[in-house]
């Protein structure tokens, strides 16, 4: 009996690159970043990003990782040179199923983007809120690139290129089921949902207070802290009681040397 080694099976393997120009394969890129565009920025924010002090390299780089995705390749784009198993080729049936199961992935982002957006505005709040002390410049960039990854898809969401103030929720609240409706009624209180609803009966809930104020977010962050995670923040800053900011000066004293003390 011939025994075959495992590189002779490897290297007997049909593998091929190719190369697929920007034209060709529009249609099939713009699906593909749409849907991970998508899931990552309405499914992998959590529902409170409560990042004191220190901004997550990974939630900085999302909205600037989503703004630089092109939705639509140039034609002087260069050709994109991708590896394809071809030792068992793609038939029509099996390739029609894996556009049929990507379809109903974005059906079911779709349907999430109205609940998705009271945590990604929550998120956006008490991420400016903690930055701002430490980097307002950082802040506007960061801003900016969300604003601009959002926009690219609320122009595939509403299906306008022209954006009007609302057409998200109209849209999102369109594609509600009768039940997803009368749990937005039931969490705002209301019958008829106005823009901005959600968000601040979110802010609501988590501050304890019907009027919001600036730093109201972070003050009830840090009122929700657990007891180690307190003791922790007072041996950073030194304090018994917590203020807005204590944190980054902190931070700040340690990289420069200064005195933490605050009046």
């Amino acid at each position: 009996m011939a025994f075959v080694q495992p590189r002779e099976l490897a290297s007997s393997a049909r593998r091929t690159v190719v190369e697929l120009r920007p034209r060709s394969c529009r249609r099939s890129l713009k699906a593909a970043l749409l849907f991970w565009g998508l899931r990552s920025a309405l499914l992998g924010l959590p529902a409170f990003v409560l990042v004191l002090g220190s901004p997550s390299a990974a939630w900085e780089s999302t909205g600037r990782s989503l703004a630089a995705l092109p939705l639509r390749a140039a034609q002087t784009d260069p050709p994109l040179s991708i590896e394809l198993d071809v030792s068992e080729p793609i038939s029509g049936k099996k390739r029609a199923k894996l556009l049929a199961r990507a379809r109903e992935k974005l059906l079911a982002v779709r349907r999430r983007w109205g609940l998705a957006m009271v945590q990604r505005v929550v998120s956006i709040v008490v991420r400016l809120e903690l930055m701002a002390v430490r980097d307002p410049k950082e802040v506007a960039v960061l801003l900016s690139d969300t604003l601009e990854a959002t926009r690219r898809g609320i122009t595939d969401f509403t299906g306008s290129n022209e954006y009007k103030f609302g057409d998200i929720s109209k849209a999102a609240f369109s594609k509600f089921s009768t039940q997803a409706l009368s749990r937005v009624s039931n969490y705002t209180g209301k019958d008829d949902y106005e823009f901005g609803d959600l968000s601040k009966a979110t802010i609501a809930k988590f501050t304890q207070k019907d009027e919001y104020e600036f730093g109201d977010v972070s003050k009830a962050a840090v009122s929700k802290l657990t007891d180690s995670t307190k003791a922790a923040v007072k041996q950073i800053t030194g304090k018994d009681e917590y203020v807005f900011g204590d944190l980054a000066r902190a931070a700040m004293a340690k990289l420069t040397g200064g005195n933490n003390n605050s009046s």
